[in-house]
């Protein structure tokens, strides 16, 4: 039963926690999370990540291969795919109760907006984001996005990355496999949790237990409103919000929010 196996691990647990890995599939507040984490609780070590699976390291591995990727992704990508493997080295080497995972939630569609408009330079790089060209620029992201997604959509879940071109592998993981597969395929496997079993409700964040590690889940909608109270379960040695996701602050916020 889910209860008494909740119980035994929660009975189990010896050890404070050391090590703080936010995991999400991007676009969900994790930079400030991530910031206020550094900021307000020093004696963790605190790590952002993107993969939790081997099996979508290589997916990347291959993405950062094609012929067609550009170089500044090579070298981001590369950079992430080192960070999430050194997490998983922790997730497999601590003692229980040693890590705590954090993930969040967004709406969909939102999610999506906002993850394409960060990754403008790689799909529409004539971009200028000046204010006279507003209008003409939404209405050729608007086309950009829809065109992508009729794309995408099509390609068959089982494709190898090597049968695509860049803009159709980082496209589909953008618009399909962060958004809607990453809780199911990445999050649930590595935690040990069923996702028909979790039934977080209308809760703005749940926090349990599980095969020793410490899983705290949010909305990104409610996370300004309750960071302190959830975080504060770690617990933190002072509190210091710090405001990593200002998109009006970005060169495409304008555009993004029109």
């Amino acid at each position: 039963m889910l209860w008494l196996s909740s119980f035994r691990d929660w009975w189990g647990r010896r050890n404070a926690p050391r090590h703080v890995i936010v995991f999400q599939p991007g676009k969900v507040g994790s930079s400030t999370l991530t910031a206020t984490l550094k900021a307000s609780a020093p004696h963790l070590t605190v790590h952002q990540v993107h993969f939790l699976t081997h099996w979508r390291i290589n997916q990347f591995r291959e993405i950062i291969a094609l012929p067609d990727t550009p170089a500044d992704y090579r070298i981001v990508v590369g950079k992430l795919i080192r960070e999430s493997e050194e997490a998983l080295g922790i997730i497999k080497s601590a003692a229980p109760g040693e890590v705590v995972v954090i993930s969040g939630f967004r709406d969909p569609l939102d999610r999506n907006v906002s993850a394409f408009a960060q990754n403008f330079p790689f799909f529409l790089p004539d971009l200028t984001f000046d204010p006279l060209h507003l209008e003409r620029e939404v209405k050729q992201v608007i086309g950009a996005f829809e065109s992508l997604w009729e794309e995408v959509r099509l390609i068959p879940a089982d494709a190898p990355v090597s049968s695509l071109t860049f803009r159709q592998a980082q496209g589909r993981w953008l618009l399909i496999d962060s958004c809607l597969d990453w809780f199911e395929k990445e999050f649930c496997p590595v935690i040990g949790v069923s996702m028909r079993k979790l039934r977080p409700g209308n809760k703005p964040w749940k926090r349990f237990y599980r095969n020793g590690i410490t899983v705290l889940l949010y909305r990104y909608e409610a996370l300004w409103h309750h960071m302190r109270a959830m975080l504060e379960t770690l617990p933190l040695e002072s509190w210091q919000p710090v405001d990593r996701n200002v998109s009006s602050a970005k060169k495409y916020g304008q555009l993004l929010k029109r």
